[in-house]
């Protein structure tokens, strides 16, 4: 065994065939502990004689965490079956990648301490062309940087215990010195031992400053780690050198982050920002940065945008290319700019590579270089209306696609507009989420619009500007000016300086003219596609009408059968039976089979009012699948009642198969009106769909196995503008298998995992939910698989 994907599926249906009788924490745990003690060679029946190994604090650590079931020789002998006849022992180190990586994955928590192999194949490189030996690392993780860097000195020091263990282990299998690393709260104190310093704080974590009141020698207030660590790199003048992997916001935020950066700039301290890509880092999508820190640098900044140097794996995984990254860093090609401290202070000495990017570049030589600022005005909210209902202008309602650029006021949603703005004039309409999506509003006194939150109504104050026009410019020239981390958004200060070029009217009239045309021509040699699917869309209804022309005559063999068969009867000579049953069988059986064909493209039912609780609550309380899991029905009441669906309050109701609700009962519980719009059949087969595959996949079709649970939770959301359902059904059992994305849960024939079959059920899910106006999802919660469904909720 010797390629990497073998030892994956070994590692794989080891963790499979440990979690069908141990929780998946510890069925993680006793593999690491095992395989340890395989690769150690330790004569190993139980851990009973505790004292034998208290000297190996790998093994005492995971002891610790271990939960003790009195059963280890029954563990042990079960991974011996598992893993005797294979040689992971001579493939350990990779075996043992292999199972942090599925750990890391399935345990749903976010990874700053599990830093990816090619994030720290960026920095150890870096630091290496910097000379840097002696490293600090205070938030040590799994010990990348020690791993790939082979530094002379490394300490580095690790808060959490679990997370030292694995590391040890994991420094161990790459023959590096356990020693390295240590148990210590790194804000508590300052490491002296080292030149550099290198880490990935984590990101989301405040800092107490009453508990940590040395903190103030700093000459800040730090909030949190990347502050921190930074801050103590500048205070500390035994460190000289530093990479130090922050989120995006570090780079833009105000305050104590903008003091920091102030002094990295102007001091030459930060000689280099790199922008990544984002979704390079395990259970989150959050940018982040790399900071390469010189106290002897004397250079202006470099700051990189490495946000495409990706190779896309899934939907959302993304292999960092750090290959082209270092060629960007040592090469100062594409894609770097280096500001002058003077640009720097104008920006707010932010790092952000599009704030210094210049977006004249394609402006037509002759045309005038104008900023926002000089030809829009801000129309101010006007919500002092008596208007009930009206038109409703949403984000999702704007366009970022080329001369798609006007509203359509007719087909605009209608609702209730009270505290909505009211816009009587044409003008310019921006989203300040996520992109800016210009759009053109021709809105008046006879035909008003209301305006979402979020979006923006822009007057032209200048004469002599085409609309048309302004809105490519402004849509081509404002791509990447959102910033932030959960919800990116956009600044009125960043639109308003970004730049558009302009001339006379009838220059952008023509000018807009020619790009149209172009675009079209574009467009229309593209969607050359579609002639494509219309052929086999033709194909596939001759396909069709050939198959119902070949049912014809065995439809004519039965019905003349059935004639045959009444006249035999009645003539009493029904030796002549056999004969016609015979011939009646083949044409069934070949009836049959073009129906079987026929039948793969379902027809859905007509939408109807559906209440969803009363559904999940029979369906809990009848449970006709009992002997494979219990289930746990909640609806969400403080979703429900957000959204006005119930105005009486109601304590959150909580429904458990396993507590054997009588029918008596079941009329006791009270049903909310939770109503959707979907045919009863489809919404059965969609659940129906979701349980099947918790059975086959989740719970492997065994039986009886006690504490197998699917918990079925149902919530209000918004998603694009519209408040909808959110069904999450989650399981206790296997999870996802590495790889299965949205997409391809839904694909017809896709077969996901060692379990896979036919490929239809999701696929199933992904029809029924779309037909109706609705979505899907597969997340992990709590470290369950779990199939998101939502649904459009039906007004009562």
């Amino acid at each position: 065994m010797n390629s990497v994907s073998n030892i994956d599926a070994l590692v794989y249906n080891t963790i499979n065939r440990a979690i069908a009788f141990l929780p998946r924490r510890d069925a993680f745990i006793y593999i690491m502990l095992y395989t340890y003690c395989k690769h150690k060679r330790y004569a190993i029946e139980d851990f009973s004689d505790y004292e034998e190994f208290a000297s190996d604090d790998i093994v005492r650590g995971f002891l610790t965490e271990l939960k003790r079931y009195d059963q280890d020789r029954h563990i042990f002998s079960h991974l011996d079956n598992t893993l005797c006849k294979s040689d992971f022992l001579n493939n350990y180190t990779a075996f043992v990648e292999s199972l942090i990586q599925l750990y890391v994955s399935s345990s749903g928590i976010r990874g700053e301490w599990a830093m990816p192999k090619e994030l720290a194949l960026l920095c150890t490189s870096i630091s290496k062309s910097m000379n840097i030996k002696d490293v600090y690392n205070p938030y040590a993780g799994l010990c990348s940087f020690e791993i790939y860097g082979n530094y002379e000195n490394y300490h580095g020091e690790e808060l959490d215990e679990l997370i030292l263990t694995i590391a040890k282990y994991r420094l161990d299998a790459h023959n590096c010195n356990t020693g390295d690393i240590c148990l210590e709260d790194s804000r508590s104190h300052a490491w002296l031992g080292s030149k550099a310093i290198m880490s990935m704080p984590p990101f989301g974590m405040q800092i107490n400053k009453d508990k940590y009141r040395w903190m103030s020698n700093f000459g800040y207030e730090v909030k949190n780690d990347s502050e921190f660590v930074i801050a103590e790199f500048l205070s500390m003048p035994g460190w000289n050198k530093g990479i130090v992997i922050v989120p995006h916001s570090f780079c833009f935020q105000q305050g104590c982050t903008q003091r920091i950066r102030k002094e990295l700039t102007e001091s030459h301290i930060v000689s280099a920002v790199i922008e990544l890509p984002q979704q390079i880092l395990n259970g989150t999508s959050i940018v982040c940065s790399v900071l390469v820190l010189d106290k002897d640098n004397k250079s202006d900044l470099s700051i990189i945008d490495a946000s495409e140097c990706f190779q896309q794996v899934e939907k959302w995984r993304r292999i960092l290319d750090y290959e082209r990254i270092l060629n960007l860093y040592e090469n100062k090609s594409s894609n770097v700019l280096s500001p002058s401290i003077e640009e720097c202070r104008n920006k707010d000495y932010s790092f952000i590579y599009n704030k210094y990017k210049d977006t004249t570049i394609g402006i037509p030589e002759g045309f005038e270089v104008v900023p926002l600022k000089d030809i829009l005005t801000l129309i101010p909210s006007n919500r002092n209306h008596q208007d009930k209902t009206g038109r409703i202008v949403s984000i999702s309602d704007l366009s970022d696609k080329p001369f798609q650029n006007e509203i359509v006021i007719e087909k605009l949603s209608e609702g209730n507009v009270s505290n909505l703005t009211k816009l009587t004039e044409r003008c310019l309409l921006i989203s300040t989420i996520r992109s800016v999506k210009p759009t053109i509003c021709n809105a008046s006194i006879e035909s008003p619009v209301y305006l979402k939150p979020n979006v923006q109504a822009w007057h032209v104050s200048r004469d002599g500007i085409c609309l048309e026009y302004l809105r490519e410019e402004i849509l081509e020239r404002t791509s990447n000016l959102a910033v932030g981390i959960a919800i990116p958004h956009i600044t009125k200060r960043s639109f308003l300086s970004s730049v558009v070029g302009l001339s006379s009217y009838e220059e952008q009239r023509s000018l807009f003219s020619e790009r149209k045309k172009a675009y079209q021509i574009l467009m229309a040699k593209e969607q050359g596609l579609m002639d494509i699917i219309e052929s086999i869309k033709a194909e596939y209804i001759n396909e069709v009408r050939c198959r119902k022309h070949d049912m014809r005559p065995y439809l004519r063999e039965i019905s003349s059968a059935v004639r045959l068969l009444r006249k035999y009867i009645d003539k009493g000579e029904t030796y002549r039976l056999l004969g016609v049953l015979d011939k009646q069988e083949v044409a069934i059986k070949a009836l049959s089979n073009l129906v079987e064909i026929l039948s793969e493209e379902d027809a859905f039912g007509t939408p109807e009012d559906f209440n969803i609780d009363e559904y999940f609550c029979r369906l809990c309380i009848q449970n006709t699948h009992s002997e494979y899991f219990d289930i746990e029905y909640t609806s969400d009441s403080a979703s429900i009642q957000e959204a006005g669906i119930i105005t009486d309050a109601i304590e959150e109701r909580i429904i458990d198969s396993s507590l054997n609700h009588t029918v008596s009962r079941q009329e006791e519980i009270e049903i909310y009106p939770l109503y959707t719009s979907i045919n009863h059949v489809d919404f059965e087969r969609l659940v129906n769909n979701i349980l099947e595959n918790a059975i086959k996949h989740g719970f492997l079709s065994q039986r009886n196995i006690k504490g197998n649970k699917v918990e079925i939770r149902v919530s209000v959301v918004n998603a694009n503008d519209h408040k909808m359902f959110q069904i999450d059904i989650s399981n206790n059992g296997t999870p996802f298998p590495e790889g299965l994305t949205k997409e391809r849960y839904g694909l017809l024939g896709e077969k996901a995992g060692l379990t896979g079959g036919d490929g239809k059920g999701g696929n199933i899910v992904n029809r029924i939910v779309k037909h109706f106006g609705g979505d899907y999802d597969i997340v992990t919660l709590n470290g369950n698989p779990t199939v998101r469904v939502y649904l459009p909720l039906k007004s009562n």
